[in-house]
């Protein structure tokens, strides 16, 4: 995974736990690491994942019926991180 990246973050640690066993299962690239501080989180935990994956995890998401708070592109550059917003609170 390179500078770009994608974040879901989440308002529950169960969502996150699920989320990433369900990425596991799906031999999807995947980390959870806690939730940068300028985005809004309720649990503080957030999956960090490969945006070649994006389509595939968005639709995984979708039908197991996850809820999560938003999902994000990253671009990281040195210390520095922009987040762009993909999409908004999904509840499940």
């Amino acid at each position: 995974m390179g500078n770009d990246f994608g974040l879901v973050v989440f308002d529950s640690t169960h969502a996150a736990i699920q989320t990433q066993t369900l990425l596991e299962q799906a031999q999807l690239k995947n980390r959870m690491l806690t939730t940068p501080g300028n985005l809004s989180a309720g649990c503080g935990l957030s999956i960090y994942f490969d945006l070649a994956d994006l389509a595939q995890i968005t639709r995984l998401l979708q039908q197991q019926q996850v809820t999560y708070r938003a999902l994000y592109q990253v671009h990281k550059d040195g210390l520095h991180s922009q987040y762009q917003l993909i999409k908004d609170e999904v509840r499940g």
